[in-house]
């Protein structure tokens, strides 16, 4: 079958765009969108993504209101109708790599919103992400992340809040290829070897200032050390962080993070802390 994307002249494979070039149904692609306003009254989650290989759309939206949480799922046979939408829940690409729109339309559920998320300096295109474990292909997938302003409005608990791109921030990601865990569990296959994770500190994070945006991961021991192996480049070498200053015109890359950071009690939720940021220039 042919879909709308079909009409541009990008594709990869003798394939439609209706269909992948793979047929694992770990398969999947979709946008991720986080954000809040700054005074602290409403944040949100939502996602849309679909799963090609069983033909599946789904997505979500939870907002948090004074301690609440608010949540609406949705479903839906993905073909014939490859709109990027079920039911009340769409994403619209307003201008690639710059705008798009999350709206959930009013529902039986009480909560609704018309958000254009704008990016603030360029995204952040990540290495391809690649696990095998023994030859078995476990994890290949590409994200790129942006970070940037929210202009529009949130519908909860009978009220509504504005969002300004002053008094707001937005972060996004969108990810394609094959993930074990999405696309339902594995099926005729022998249990997934298990990897033992390293104990310590992972900082992953996305930021916005007045005139860039950033973004950097590291990943620490119990002892403090930056975990070598803790990042793969798609060359094969292995770094201990990666990150970029990303402006409109240019990114520069992150060579270090020192922190000190302070944590609730008894916990691993942070309560407050500096970071410093280095950069190659």
């Amino acid at each position: 079958m042919l879909i709308k994307a079909d009409e541009y002249p990008f594709h990869q494979t003798a394939e439609s765009f209706a269909a992948v070039h793979t047929s694992d149904k770990h398969w999947n692609d979709g946008h991720y969108i986080c954000l809040c306003d700054m005074d602290g009254n409403v944040s949100l989650v939502s996602t849309l993504r679909l799963y090609q290989n069983t033909n599946v759309l789904d997505g979500f939206v939870c907002i948090r209101h004074e301690g609440m949480q608010h949540n609406i799922r949705v479903s839906r046979q993905l073909r014939p109708d490859f709109e990027y939408r079920v039911g009340p829940l769409r994403i619209e690409l307003v201008e690639p790599m710059k705008a798009i729109r999350l709206v959930l339309e009013p529902n039986d559920f009480g909560i609704a919103c018309d958000i254009v998320c704008h990016t603030v300096g360029r995204p952040y295109h990540g290495p391809l992400s690649t696990n095998r474990i023994d030859g078995w292909l476990l994890m290949e997938r590409m994200t790129y992340e942006v970070a940037g302003r929210a202009e529009g409005w949130i519908d909860v608990a009978g009220k509504r809040f504005e969002l300004t791109p002053e008094r707001s921030g937005v972060f996004r990601n969108h990810s394609w290829g094959v993930l074990r865990g999405r696309g339902g569990p594995p099926m005729h296959a022998s249990p997934q070897p298990h990897v033992q994770r390293p104990t310590g500190l992972r900082n992953w994070v996305l930021y916005t200032m007045p005139d860039h945006a950033g973004f950097y991961e590291f990943i620490e021991d119990a002892d403090g050390e930056k975990w070598s192996g803790a990042i793969a480049n798609v060359d094969g070498s292995w770094n201990k962080m990666t990150g970029e200053i990303l402006h409109e015109d240019r990114e520069v890359f992150v060579t270090d993070v020192d922190h000190d950071l302070t944590f609730y009690e008894g916990s691993s939720r942070i309560s407050g802390g500096s970071i410093a940021i280095h950069d190659s220039e």
